[in-house]
């Protein structure tokens, strides 16, 4: 006796969108407009004591705090920031910060160090776990790598170790949907950022840092992928507060 068989139909593992269901997301794709893409991987670079660190610090707070930036808007948002180099100089700087900036009765924003030297291509997994638990179920808007250096293991200008460190970048963006800043130095010749180029490539923005004749921080857009802003300089002045 003959029996009909079911059809099994398999869904395809790469499926297609046809052109006419096509659509894009209207939500702004930015976390500092002309600056910081709201997903994706940023490198803030420069020479040695150019003052990188001290900006990337300023913008954090005015993603955490949700203040406009040099008249940009911002999406707030919690950031953790790992502070794997000075980490003592560090705490002084947020005391400063909070001195200048804030009322006594201001609520603490939502900005989370991690004072301490870690390798990403490794600590990575144990690092989005960590911010999981410790945010209870908030998911950080920023997440900041000061610097690659120090939460490196590897050889800069390997293009398997430099990799798989951008993977483990991608990886932390990936779970939380979120900026990741890459704080960096220069190379010896000082015109771009130290070690593999694969590091520029896998970038959705790269910001050059530098000291002009005043000794001004000067931040300049080298480019920032499907947005404005390339080319926009932002200078800034660092101020002794007495803690």
């Amino acid at each position: 006796m003959k029996t009909e068989a079911a059809i099994q139909v398999l869904e395809p593992r790469f499926p297609l969108i046809p052109f006419g269901e096509i659509s894009f997301d209207t939500r702004a794709e930015y976390l500092v407009k002309g600056l910081l893409p709201k997903e994706g991987l940023a490198v803030a670079w420069g020479p040695p004591k150019c003052g990188k660190s001290f900006w990337v610090f300023d913008v954090a707070m005015h993603v955490a705090l949700g203040w406009e930036y040099r008249g940009r808007r911002v999406k707030a948002g919690p950031v953790v920031y790992i502070a794997a180099e000075g980490q003592s100089g560090f705490k002084r700087r947020v005391e400063a910060f909070r001195q200048k900036h804030l009322a006594e009765d201001h609520d603490a924003p939502p900005f989370h160090l991690l004072p301490t030297r870690l390798d990403l291509i490794h600590d990575y997994e144990d690092l989005v776990q960590s911010i999981r638990v410790q945010l209870a179920g908030t998911l950080p808007a920023l997440v900041v790598l000061d610097t690659l250096n120090r939460t490196f293991s590897g050889s800069e200008s390997s293009d398997e170790d430099m990799g798989a460190y951008i993977k483990a970048a991608d990886n932390i963006k990936t779970a939380f949907s979120c900026a990741v800043v890459v704080v960096h130095h220069c190379g010896v010749e000082g015109s771009r950022p130290r070690g593999h180029t694969s590091l520029t490539g896998a970038a959705d923005a790269q910001i050059a840092i530098k000291r002009d004749h005043q000794q001004n921080i000067v931040a300049t857009v080298e480019w920032m992928k499907d947005a404005e802003g390339e080319g926009d300089e932002f200078a800034s002045t660092l101020e002794t507060v007495d803690l």
